[in-house]
Parts: structure tokens; C-alpha cells; sequence
């Protein structure tokens, strides 16, 4: 029974094509070919080693870099609530958070050198959109941001109701504004 097993393994055995690609002195069994005098994988047979296929396949061209843009609208004491960032102009709508009331004189983009004053007052929750003129020439726009404002604090017994409001406080609020510039 052993013989008969071992026999028909031989047949089958002996049944497998095995190819063999003699370039020169070196043999490699198939699906192995010579490339440049050495043997390499080259499973559809074309003559390319399949990693060069791989590496290659794995190269993409842009005709333009890619770039990361990291979206930022960011304020103390207001939420962002939406921005647009344009050629001409960066307008902000902001949504004061903050128990307070607060006047918005000037509103500075140094990096990129634009500012607009405003004598804006907000209560708590109050949204306002501000439009900053500004000449931006690049495809992505960043900048540190300064509010100038005028903080007058409301002060409150337990049940909710004002019974003083603070001393009127200038500050200058520091944020950040970043995004695509929209054409």
C-alpha cells in the first residue's frame, strides 16, 4: 500500500511542468526570471521584477504639492460660529459665550497685516459677523488674532438676577484664524 501511495505521488510529481529560464550561467525556476543578471519574482511574466512593479505603481505625481490645512477659528469668550477667508476679505461671525456684555472696537490680523475697528456692543448669546478688509495672494491664509475690547462684567445672585455690573475693563483677546482662502 506504502509502494502504491509513493508511486502515485511520484507520477504526480513528475506530471508538473518545471520551467526553468537559462540566461548565462544562472537558472531561476519559474515564476522567477533573470532581470539584470538576477532572479527575481516575476509572477505575470513580463520581464519586470514584480517589486519595481510595486514601487513604482506606488509613485504618484501631482502637478501641484499637496498641502495640509489646519481650519482654526478660535476666541476666547466667543464661539466661532462660521468664517470665510477670500482674496479681499476674512469675515468672522462669533457668538459671545460669556456672561457679559462687550464692545468690540478693532478687530487686528497681524501675519496678515489686516484690521477693521467696530463699536460693537453683545450681550450674552448675541451673534455678530465681522468683516475684516484684507488683500490675501496665497491659497491658504493663517493668523494670530486680536480682539480689542471693552469688558463690562454682569454680577448675579444665585436665583439669576443682576444686581450690579462690574467696572468697564479694556482687553485685548487673543485667538487664531486659519483656512483655505475661497476664490
Amino acid at each position: 500500500m506504502k509502494t502504491l501511495i509513493l508511486g502515485i505521488i511520484l507520477l504526480l510529481t513528475s506530471c508538473v511542468p518545471q520551467y526553468v529560464t537559462d540566461i548565462g550561467e544562472q537558472k531561476c525556476d519559474l515564476p522567477y526570471r533573470q532581470v539584470n543578471g538576477a532572479c527575481c519574482l516575476d509572477k505575470n511574466a513580463n520581464r519586470v521584477c514584480d517589486l519595481d512593479e510595486t514601487q513604482r505603481s506606488q509613485t504618484i505625481v501631482r502637478e501641484k504639492p499637496l498641502v495640509l490645512v489646519q481650519e482654526l477659528c478660535h476666541f476666547p469668550r466667543f464661539e466661532c460660529k462660521e468664517k470665510t477667508i477670500t482674496k479681499d476679505f476674512v469675515q468672522i461671525t462669533l457668538k459671545l459665550e460669556r456672561d457679559e456684555i462687550i464692545t468690540v472696537k478693532k478687530l487686528i490680523l497681524p501675519v496678515l497685516h489686516c484690521q477693521e475697528e467696530f463699536d460693537i456692543l453683545m450681550n450674552r448669546g448675541d451673534v455678530h459677523t465681522f468683516t475684516v478688509p484684507c488683500i490675501i495672494d496665497q491659497e491658504v491664509a493663517s493668523s494670530e488674532a486680536s480682539v480689542e475690547v471693552i469688558i463690562k462684567p454682569i454680577l448675579r445672585y444665585s436665583n439669576g438676577q443682576i444686581y450690579n455690573y462690574g467696572i468697564l475693563t479694556p482687553a485685548t483677546l487673543r485667538g487664531e484664524i486659519g483656512g483655505l482662502v475661497q476664490q
